[in-house]
């Protein structure tokens, strides 16, 4: 019994190593290859997750809570809003272009293993790439 414990628990340990340490780096990688105009994004997450790695210089941020109003620029920009994925409430009525777990497998894992992972969704509100190319 204490062997099956042991494996059980070394195999939990060896799974979670497939896990980034940084959730917030796939999420910053996805804005860096699709976004490359100038970009307005819209937070609203914890204060312990960090956006900055694979910034772009055209990126701003804009911190909301959550109903806030989010403006965007006169149409030059492109226009997203990033909200934590395990946060309350309804999501928002735009369209989904990132998400951390892909789309089958966030639906087959239980709900407490979604949950211990802290990430965002991005939802585009606009997109001005190839647009006048």
């Amino acid at each position: 019994m204490i062997v099956r414990v042991l494996w059980t628990v070394n195999l939990l340990a060896c799974l979670s190593l497939l896990l980034p340490a940084a959730t917030e780096i796939g999420g910053w990688y996805y804005l860096y290859r699709h976004y490359t105009k100038p970009t307005v994004l819209y937070y609203s997450f914890s204060e312990h997750q960090k956006l900055l790695f694979y910034k772009r210089p055209n990126v701003r941020l804009v911190k909301v809570t959550p109903g806030d109003p989010t403006p965007c620029p006169d149409g030059t920009s492109n226009c997203l809003l990033a909200v934590d994925a395990n946060g309350p409430g309804k999501k928002p009525d735009y369209p989904l272009v990132y998400t951390f777990f892909p789309k089958p497998l966030g639906s087959i894992l239980p709900n407490p293993v979604t949950r211990s992972v802290g990430h965002f969704d991005i939802y585009e509100i606009r997109n001005i790439e190839g647009a006048g190319d």
